[in-house]
């Protein structure tokens, strides 16, 4: 059984583990981070859609222009509807500046959470729609786990994390694994992500 360190094991491949173990290498590039993934991309998943809060994400990873260009339908609002009286609660992206739930429209909310002349910052301006986009998970999740190998995260798919364990009275632990080839290992590490 071999045993390795890390500073980062992320358990998990897809978005948030594939975000956080790119966003862990842009920012600190020096770091090791492994990623496990039990299964082998593209793996199937239900649809998904995102919000336009996630572009400046998306961007800062680089993968946004990608995502523009490609055929995932782009989103220009959304409508809930639950409830007993089952009225209809939408936000249109395309005007996110003017929606504010002080206003007085009640079947308007704001659900992205977002401020986006803060996330632009002062003087700027978006050159394309507050649009957000609907994915094919399988390519979606597929495209940002690349991304993270790109941006140097050992990526390691087909690979079950098998157990954590604090290592003795440190705050290190150490991550069990095993490969879909029979290969079986352990890496400690600094910090662990559980993004399963």
């Amino acid at each position: 059984m071999t045993v390795e360190h890390a500073d980062c094991v992320v358990l998990g491949g897809g978005p948030a583990g594939s975000t956080f173990a790119a966003i862990a290498r842009k920012y600190a590039p020096g770091a090791k981070i492994v990623l496990l993934e039990k299964c082998r991309f593209p793996r199937w998943h239900i649809g998904e859609s995102t919000i336009p809060a996630a572009n400046g994400v998306l961007e800062d990873l680089g993968v946004y222009q990608t995502m523009l260009a490609s055929d995932f339908v782009k989103k220009m609002g959304v409508t809930f509807i639950w409830g007993r009286d089952r009225t209809p609660w939408t936000a249109d992206y395309l005007t996110l500046k003017t929606i504010s739930r002080a206003g007085g429209d009640a079947s308007i909310i704001e659900v992205t959470g977002q401020d986006f002349e803060k996330l632009l910052g002062p003087g700027h301006t978006q050159r394309t729609p507050y649009s957000a986009f609907n994915v094919e998970r399988s390519r979606f999740d597929e495209l940002l786990l690349d991304n993270a190998r790109r941006l140097g995260a050992d990526v390691r798919e087909g690979t079950k994390a098998l157990g954590a364990q604090r290592v003795g009275n440190s705050s290190q632990h150490m991550i069990t694994w095993e490969d879909d080839a029979g290969n079986s290992g352990s890496i400690t590490a600094d910090f662990v992500l559980d993004a399963t």
